[in-house]
């Protein structure tokens, strides 16, 4: 009966010690991942990556394993030495004195080893912390440091790294070696205590119960070294409970407004910004997407110069909108405003009438979408990444697939999606679909395309100009992408310079955005010039004015003539094409001509005589498209390759007007150099 009522008081109290343990993992796994989610940007920049990670994987690794049976160890060897201990008082009460005085030395070596054991343990974590940030460094930088040669530097600091920790983990060894050599030492002192006392009464003492005395003694040593060791190992194991505690609570800023608990944040962090009424909208606001900047100043940290400085400008809906200027103007910081990515020192933004600032994050930020420059994607399915909320029906999610471009490559909603799995452009069209499929009023676009090809460039801006009816703030370094904007943005130092249609403010020649794209050189600006012109004759209906003005072409004859450039060349120079018959005009004037004649041939893509012309002959609308929009973009590259700084090409003509190949080929002269471009 004793032995089964010892295994079950066992098995009570691990169960029940685990269970609790599992428990308090989870809890504090929940707050510290609410915690650094509930963190502000600006947290993120001045806090490595390293730190947090150490804090996610060693820290929380010792809290759901190590500290748990470290704990169960301690309570284990704290019973069993008490009993031992009053099993030997109640043999030999003479036995105290030793006990006591021995027993002072034990404290005294504890205290001595305690504070040294958790400053090791302490500077072994922070140690960790920049190996795992140059491991994780290294790993996203392989191309580069391959690049540049630089693999053995890279195993240097990574060993330095390594040898750094590793010293800490010696030291700690060491350390413990000493507790355990001066452990064992007063443990047989206290033994052969023990000992000498039964001998001197042992006319006193029952036989049968020295002899149990005896045996339990003889676990006496170890039982007291393991008690301390593990007593002081438990306590240097609380140290990453106390750094995981660091980052749980109040220490981390958080930028949520809400105030008090919610169901997802139980533990009820105080924010920094609380509003104590935060502002309810109604389902499906914003519904315009107007946009209003008033006043905006806001900087990234109270020490730092302001990066957006009075700021003010109103986006009507479903304007586009491209934002310019210099590295550092602030474009990005927009967005981060917009976001609230970081708040505001003064001003305000409305979006439909409401102050972003008095709308919960999550509403916020669930109503606004966009698309950045270096696609997200999850290691999910297609359906888990298009809607990781599962919010949307199957019907909905292929919708958002097929205006995505994305059918082609995707046979199922569960497609396995893995990160390395996937190209850039694929990347791209995921996350437009995840746009797609959320249908916001409001758009911001931060360099989409800058780093995919030109057929997903083509894909995604075709795609947001015509499913999206959107609102949209496109955030651009290359002027190419924005030039045929509704207005223009020009940001110089946080302050607006000029905000009007891209044709106006070029038509000023000592405007900011005139200077911006002077600045890409005579044949590329006035490629850009022409795009402003075009897109302003557009919106006034085809009333262009000037030599350069460019009018929209309306008749199936001249759309024929258009979609022939994408079908085999039947003549040679001179002899054909749109342009072939200007004898005598300048060649750069051929090329502009050519480029705006296209241009405005996909400005009306959408049109039914250019719908009667493709059927009559046999041409899809989508190839057409996309060859059309090819052509523009190598006459672009074509006119700033070849125009020098008078505005001049030198020796090039164009022969034909296309090509034998379905993706046909521009074929040119430049003095005896011939060159061809697919």
């Amino acid at each position: 009966m004793l032995g089964v009522a010892s295994v079950l008081v066992t098995a009570t109290a691990t169960t029940v010690l685990a269970l609790a343990a599992v428990r308090a993992s989870r809890v504090i796994h929940r707050r510290l991942l609410l915690s650094v989610l509930k963190a502000p940007m600006s947290w993120f920049d001045r806090t490595p990556l390293g730190r947090i990670i150490n804090r996610f994987v060693a820290d929380l690794d010792k809290v759901d394993s190590t500290l748990s049976s470290s704990l169960q160890s301690v309570m284990r060897l704290v019973l069993g030495l008490t009993g031992t201990i009053a099993l030997v008082l109640y043999t030999v009460p003479a036995f105290v004195v030793p006990l006591a005085a021995i027993s002072t030395l034990f404290f005294i070596v504890q205290e001595y080893y305690r504070p040294c054991g958790l400053d090791l343990r302490r500077l072994e974590s922070v140690s960790r912390s920049p190996l795992i940030s140059h491991f994780t460094e290294s790993v996203d930088g392989a191309t580069t440091i391959r690049a540049y040669n630089g693999q053995a530097r890279a195993r240097a600091t990574s060993a330095e790294a390594m040898d750094e920790v590793n010293r800490f983990v010696f030291l700690g060894a060491s350390a413990n070696r000493w507790l355990a050599t001066r452990l064992d030492l007063l443990s047989t002192l206290l033994t052969f205590s023990a000992v000498t006392l039964v001998v001197v009464f042992r006319g006193t003492i029952a036989p049968s119960l020295a002899g149990l005395m005896l045996s339990y003694l003889l676990g006496l040593s170890s039982s007291i070294t393991w008690v301390v060791r593990q007593v002081t190992d438990t306590e240097s194991q609380m140290s990453s409970l106390e750094r995981i505690e660091e980052y749980s609570s109040d220490a981390v800023p958080h930028e949520d407004n809400e105030v008090g608990q919610t169901a997802d944040d139980p533990v009820g962090f105080t924010p920094v910004t609380p509003i104590a009424t935060p502002v309810r909208v109604r389902t499906g606001w914003p519904r315009t997407g107007r946009v209003e900047f008033e006043n905006v100043t806001m900087r990234y940290r109270p020490d730092l110069p302001p990066v957006l400085n009075g700021v003010s400008f109103v986006a009507a809906p479903g304007e586009r909108i491209g934002i310019v200027g210099r590295t550092g103007a602030g474009k990005s910081s927009l967005v981060a405003a917009l976001f609230r990515l970081t708040e505001l020192d003064s001003g305000r933004i409305l979006v439909d009438g409401v102050d972003v600032a008095q709308l919960p994050l999550s509403t916020l930020r669930s109503r606004l979408s966009i698309l950045p420059q270096e696609a997200f994607i999850f290691s999910s399915t297609v359906r888990g990444n298009l809607d990781p909320l599962d919010e949307a029906t199957d019907a909905q999610v292929w919708a958002a697939i097929e205006s995505a471009g994305l059918k082609g490559w995707v046979k199922s909603l569960a497609t396995p999606v893995i990160e390395n799995g996937v190209s850039a452009g694929q990347r791209q069209l995921l996350c437009l679909g995840r746009v797609l499929l959320r249908d916001s009023s409001v758009l911001v676009l931060d360099e989409a395309t800058a780093s995919v090809d030109a057929a997903t460039d083509t894909a995604v801006g075709n795609t947001i100009a015509t499913k999206l009816h959107a609102t949209t703030l496109t955030i651009a370094h290359r002027l190419r992408s924005v030039i045929d904007s509704d207005k223009i943005l020009v940001l110089d130092r946080g302050r607006v310079v000029e905000f009007a249609h891209p044709a106006d403010l070029l038509a000023d020649p000592a405007s900011a955005l005139s200077s911006l794209v002077d600045e890409t050189g005579p044949a590329t600006a006035e490629v850009l010039r022409g795009v402003a012109r075009d897109a302003a004759a557009a919106a006034r209906g085809g009333d262009g004015n000037g030599d350069d003005a460019v009018t929209p072409v309306k008749s199936p004859p001249s759309l024929a003539a258009a979609a022939a450039t994408l079908t085999p060349c039947r003549g040679r120079k001179g002899s054909g094409g749109a342009h072939g018959a200007a004898v005598g005009a300048s060649p750069a004037r051929i090329v502009l001509d050519a480029y705006a004649t296209l241009r405005a041939a996909i400005m009306t893509a959408d049109s039914e005589p250019t719908a009667e012309a493709l059927r009559h002959l046999g041409v899809p609308p989508r190839a057409w498209q996309g060859r059309l929009r090819t052509l523009v973009d190598r006459l672009a590259v074509l006119a700033a390759e070849h125009c020098g700084a008078s505005g001049e090409v030198s020796g090039v003509g164009l022969v034909g007007g296309g090509s034998a190949r379905a993706s046909g080929t521009a074929t040119c002269r430049r003095r005896s150099v011939r060159c061809r471009r697919s």
